[in-house]
């Protein structure tokens, strides 16, 4: 079923590909569950892992909670998801992430059939390493949000959309419209525009007016909303039945209006409750590093297929018309976050893959390959080294030193073989970034997370205090340490609210120092029980890295008993 009007002319499939194809992709897959047990980082991964906490706990899977109130900003299907992972596993690190792995490998599956059906099973291969080895995909395994459902789902639902183009059969037609239902249920309904995007711009560029206006495609939008009725029913259920709810400091709140327009066409124009801002040219420079080390080869591989098409169209625009318009819209947004690319990577890995195949199979391009990829390797080889020197962590894993001794391994069975010079500077690229990540996931992750005080807070609590009950003041949104104390966390934001509600019971209170002096002031009894020196995980500066500068970047947080 192939939609290439290029043959490409491929290496012929041999032992040596297939099996440096599966060692890749055991080792890669062993990177991904590294990064399993790295605890969450605050803010947006503690959140949603509380979301689908409370569901548990309180056994409601309808409503959405946080801070013991109303919650009304993302959709609910990764909740649901991670809530039946904490049924099955209990509530813990590995039981959060391991969903959205799950859904990583779904779309590394969808990446590598999609590929195939479009060029051969040489490019498919080459897509899955890409993708997989993404800096940014690498990464949201570790900072879970909800991006990882989304590659797979956008990539899944598009391929059996693009079967459901070139035959109708109800198969590809319900799994099409069940994953496009599903990405709804995770970020809202522009999360279709990657899916509507790649077969409407193949359609409209190759002017396929007949397939553009088929039956077919309504049908799929209607089979689409009635999937997504799990969504509707819970907003319904949680807002619009209760207009005395006040939401965004408002009634009357309509949680199917917010759905449908103002989580999505509302921040689109910033006119919603939720606003940001945004730079025009935030993605396209992002996508460098991002979709590292492939990101200058990546633009390489779209200026040249677009030049190629301008005179006589013959290449599928599938993949294209899924990642730019996504990107367009995005940019013309004011709401731009690194991991809002991840969903369109699939997309990328796979004309990026047949470029590389091409570049082999032609040398066309070759000098800009092999010059761009070498300097990419040497970032990635350097990279982990100057981090290392700066950051000086107190211990170096064993499990990475096993690792980097199998990238060794592999590298020298690579220089030893035969395969084409194009691909062993493919594998080379690849082997650097597993170099890198390992790194990441392994040595540099771990011990920064130890400078996240609300979760080390947690674990000193969960050990010394497991009878006292557990509260934060402030308006510190340090859920890491709702999620990982054992009891149930009161939050209470303001003086006010806290002397209303603390009682003869004795309360272990984590705080600021600044609120610990509002309590002083207010003549709140307190012993002070432990301090802790941490920092925003998420963004972290030169000054924290630095290990000679760090104690200046600190800031600190403390645990307090409390008692009448």
């Amino acid at each position: 079923m192939g939609n290439q009007t290029t043959p490409l002319l491929l290496p012929a499939e041999s032992s040596i590909n297939q099996f440096l194809f599966i060692a890749l992709c055991s080792l890669v897959g062993l990177l991904y569950i590294a990064g399993l047990p790295i605890y969450l980082m605050e803010p947006d991964a503690a959140v949603y892992a509380i979301l689908s906490k409370n569901m548990v706990q309180s056994g409601n899977y309808w409503d959405l909670y946080l801070y013991d109130k109303d919650w009304l900003d993302k959709p609910h299907f990764p909740f649901w998801i991670t809530a039946f992972s904490f049924l099955l596993f209990g509530v813990n690190t590995i039981a959060y992430k391991l969903p959205a792995l799950l859904f990583i490998l779904l779309a590394a599956c969808y990446t590598y059939r999609f590929a195939k059906e479009l060029y051969s099973t040489e490019v498919a291969r080459l897509a899955v390493l890409i993708l997989l080895t993404a800096l940014h995909l690498v990464m949201s395994n570790s900072d879970v949000r909800a991006e990882p459902y989304l590659t797979g789902l956008v990539i899944a639902s598009t391929y059996h959309l693009y079967r459901l183009q070139h035959k109708f059969t109800w198969g590809h037609l319900l799994w099409g419209a069940l994953y496009a239902a599903c990405a709804i249920m995770t970020k809202g309904i522009f999360t279709i525009v990657p899916i509507g995007g790649a077969i409407f711009i193949e359609l409209l560029i190759k002017r396929q007016w007949k397939d553009m206006f088929h039956w077919k495609w309504l049908l799929v939008g209607i089979v689409t909303l009635l999937f997504t009725a799990p969504e509707l029913y819970s907003l319904y259920h949680q807002f619009d039945m209760h207009p005395e709810k006040e939401i965004f400091g408002e009634t009357h709140v309509s949680g199917i209006r917010f759905f449908f327009w103002d989580s999505q066409f509302g921040r689109f124009f910033n006119t919603g409750p939720i606003k940001g801002q945004g730079d025009k040219f935030f993605f396209l420079h992002t996508l460098l590093w991002a979709f590292l080390p492939w990101g200058l080869l990546m633009y390489y591989a779209l200026i040249k297929q677009v030049k190629e098409n301008i005179q006589r169209v013959q290449q599928e625009f599938y993949t294209i018309g899924g990642a730019f318009i996504t990107i367009l819209l995005f940019s013309l947004s004011q709401f731009q976050l690194p991991h809002y690319t991840n969903i369109i990577f699939p997309f990328l890995a796979i004309f990026t893959a047949k470029e590389i195949v091409i570049i082999g199979t032609t040398k066309k391009g070759e000098l800009f390959y092999t010059s761009t990829q070498y300097f990419t390797i040497g970032v990635l080889l350097f990279a982990p080294v100057l981090l290392h020197y700066f950051f000086r962590p107190e211990t170096i894993s064993f499990w990475f030193v096993l690792a980097a001794l199998s990238l060794i391994g592999i590298f020298v069975y690579l220089i030893r073989s035969t395969i084409h010079s194009w691909l062993k500077v493919f594998y080379y690229t690849c082997l650097s970034c597993l170099f890198f990540t390992f790194y990441l996931n392994l040595i540099f992750y771990p011990a920064v997370l130890h400078y996240q005080a609300s979760s080390e807070a947690a674990f000193y609590t969960n050990k010394h205090y497991s009878n006292t009950n557990p509260v934060v003041f402030g308006d510190l949104r340090t859920l890491s340490f709702d999620f990982y104390a054992h009891q149930h966390v009161k939050w209470y934001f303001t003086l006010d609210e806290f002397k209303q509600v603390y009682s003869t019971k004795p309360m272990i209170v984590y705080t600021t120092m600044e609120k610990l002096q509002e309590l002083k002031n207010a003549n709140i009894p307190y012993q002070l029980v432990k301090e802790f020196k941490g920092v925003h995980v998420t963004t972290l500066t030169g000054e924290f890295i630095n290990h000679e500068t760090r104690s200046q970047s600190l800031e600190t947080s403390v645990l307090v008993l409390i008692y009448r």
